[in-house]
């Protein structure tokens, strides 16, 4: 069965990849970014499992691009616009995922359980 929409995602694939396009992240984009990648480090970061690191404002970046290139956030398709509802929706991404899988939890715990010379 033929589905037009699969049509156009490949279409929005072969543009993203054909490196004709500039990305412009707005200014309150940026500073959304800096505050979540902060907030998400703080709560998620572990040690064992580094998936929240030192650059997730990277992760949370390079997301959001993706967003705006698959939700087609341009004018004349030469620039990507990266606005703070990207960023809003791969914050929110991160966080359900993260904590679904328990990360938070064992984020605090590891926090909270280091070993030093009082309590030994």
């Amino acid at each position: 069965m033929y589905d037009k929409d699969l049509v156009l995602l490949s279409e929005s694939l072969k543009w993203c990849w054909s490196d004709t396009t500039t990305v412009d992240f707005t200014d309150k984009a940026i500073e959304l970014l800096l505050q979540k990648a902060t907030e998400l480090h703080k709560r998620f970061y572990c040690e064992m499992i580094p998936l929240a690191s030192i650059d997730l404002k990277w992760k949370i970046a390079r997301l959001s691009v993706s967003m705006a290139y698959l939700t087609l956030s341009t004018e004349d398709f030469t620039k990507i616009t990266v606005n703070e509802d990207h960023v809003t929706a791969v914050v929110e991404f991160l966080e359900t995922e993260y904590t679904n899988s328990g990360l938070n939890i064992l984020a605090q715990e590891t926090k909270y359980e280091k070993i030093d010379a009082q309590t030994s």
